[in-house]
């Protein structure tokens, strides 16, 4: 299942910015992301363009899958089972695949 982008709502997500807390197509994070505020922290969803994938945020050791919206990371399998399933308010938080 595709996520959809937050701001246009028609097209898939390909970015998730952390600091709009959204997902958004590559055309909308164009268009909200010009000069002033390419600082924002951003992923790429979809098929990163790097040969590597990102490394897990928590262990650090193995390849990063997901971002979860609300803990502003990229997350391993494992470290991302061990969080979410830590709590029933985690368990909640909304989370994307990094790559296809």
């Amino acid at each position: 299942m595709k996520v959809l982008c937050n701001v246009c709502e028609t097209r898939p997500a390909t970015f998730m910015c952390f600091t709009e807390e959204a997902a958004m197509c590559a055309e909308c994070d164009g268009s909200i992301h010009t000069s002033s505020s390419k600082k924002h922290s951003r992923v790429q969803l979809l098929a990163p363009s790097k040969p590597t994938q990102p490394k897990c945020d928590i262990c650090q050791v193995a390849n990063a899958y997901v971002v979860c919206r609300e803990d502003r990371a990229i997350l391993c399998r494992r470290c991302d089972l061990s969080i979410h399933t830590a709590t029933k308010l985690a368990e909640k938080h909304q989370r994307f695949l990094l790559s296809a």
